[in-house]
């Protein structure tokens, strides 16, 4: 078959009639652009003449043509707030495609001959009403990133699990409720996407993970971490926000090459004297717990920049946060603070300390208001009712 001439394109005919078949559906011109890229448009890009990038965005079309599948160089799809449904069954003979994006579609379900496809490597279907996953999946043995986060699965489909090459999957905002056996088994997976799951526990298993980089649980309902968890040597970022944690396993000592913690929003009123062995830490958030005191070896986190106390009921903090001379946020706000240790004078920055009940300026906070701004603080801190004292920009 030749080639036509189509929007300033020599592109072989059988494509130009796919991409015509399109517009009649949508109503509307596909542009041509050099690449398909995050931006929302409805346009295609060419290279050595054939159609290998398709982006379709809020278009009024329920189903792509049969034909579809004809576009055999094409690489990438991007589909953004379509009414699409379904998929035509040729849709398995895009041979070469490489990564698929559907935001925001009706789709319920995939075709089976999606197992087809043995070059693609990132399958985003986002926001949309999956109920289930096929079982040739199975067969993709390029999937490297497997994205189904906001759809309608109660359950973690069994055959994700075969699919030994994923290294990233996300499965957030679906009512999946439990991590089970076969998903752990992954030998590959470097990152865990499961926010906004409903899930209350985590299986012993979770330890199995072997290239764990990133675990994100945010917005749960977890109340308990397995001991298992300080298994996890190549975490390097856990997200544990918003869940019902009222103590962590002393084994989260483990974790040595953790780089962020998050524990914000739950329901902690102690920490294990283990955490300062996370020696690599350089975040730390554990604003709106029920933390009443800190322990010494909170001062052994010597590499981190940031430390979130919000919101806790801390009295007192540790002489040996002065040793965390890396800082360059502390929050302490909305506690119950009367005085604060003067090791803090090792500090580089001032903490942020509203909401407590300072009585009058610390002459700490003075001394190191001097060494970090270099100038006499008399006019920076003025009398509140909400601080005790808060700090004010010198005129």
């Amino acid at each position: 078959m030749g080639t036509v001439r189509f929007r300033t394109q020599e592109i072989e005919e059988q494509d130009v009639e796919i991409l015509q078949d399109i517009e009649s559906v949508i109503g509307e011109e596909l542009k041509v652009v050099e690449k398909i890229g995050l931006k929302k448009q409805i346009a295609f890009s060419v290279k050595e003449q054939r159609v290998i990038g398709l982006s379709l965005n809020e278009c009024e079309i329920s189903k792509l043509p049969e034909s579809f599948g004809n576009l055999t160089e094409l690489k990438t799809l991007r589909v953004d707030r379509c009414s699409i449904k379904v998929l035509p069954n040729s849709f398995g003979n895009l041979k070469d495609i490489e990564k698929i994006l559907f935001f925001y579609s009706q789709l319920e379900t995939l075709p089976e001959s999606i197992g087809n496809l043995k070059r693609l490597e990132k399958l985003y279907i986002l926001h949309s009403k999956l109920k289930m996953v096929p079982k040739s999946l199975e067969n993709i043995a390029s999937l490297k990133i497997l994205d189904l986060k906001g759809n309608n699965l109660t359950k973690i489909p069994k055959v994700i699990g075969r699919v030994k090459s994923i290294k990233i999957l996300s499965l957030g905002y679906n009512p999946v409720s439990r991590i089970p056996k076969y998903i752990v088994s992954l030998p590959n997976l470097t990152g865990l996407d499961l926010d906004h799951c409903g899930l209350t526990s985590l299986p012993e298993s979770i330890g199995n993970f072997s290239k764990l980089n990133t675990l994100n649980l945010m917005y749960n309902k977890i109340t308990e971490l397995p001991k298992s968890i300080g298994i996890l040597s190549t975490l390097r970022h856990l997200y544990l926000s918003h869940n019902k944690l009222a103590e962590l396993p002393s084994t989260i000592g483990r974790l040595t090459g953790l780089r962020t913690l998050l524990l914000d929003h739950n329901l902690l009123s102690s920490l294990p004297d283990s955490i300062g062995n996370l020696n690599r830490l350089d975040e730390l958030n554990l604003n709106h717990n029920c933390l009443e005191n800190l322990p010494e070896t909170i001062g052994s986190l010597t590499a981190l920049e940031s430390l979130n106390l919000k919101k806790n009921q801390l009295t007192s903090v540790s002489e040996s946060l002065g040793n965390l001379s890396k800082l360059k946020e502390l929050l302490l706000q909305n506690n119950q603070l009367t005085a604060l240790p003067n090791s803090l004078i090792r500090l580089n920055i001032l903490p942020s300390l509203e909401e407590n009940n300072f009585r009058s300026v610390l002459p700490v906070l003075e001394e190191l208001y001097k060494k970090v701004y270099g100038e006499d603080p008399q006019n920076y801190f003025k009398k509140s009712s909400t601080f005790g004292y808060e700090h004010h920009s010198s005129e």
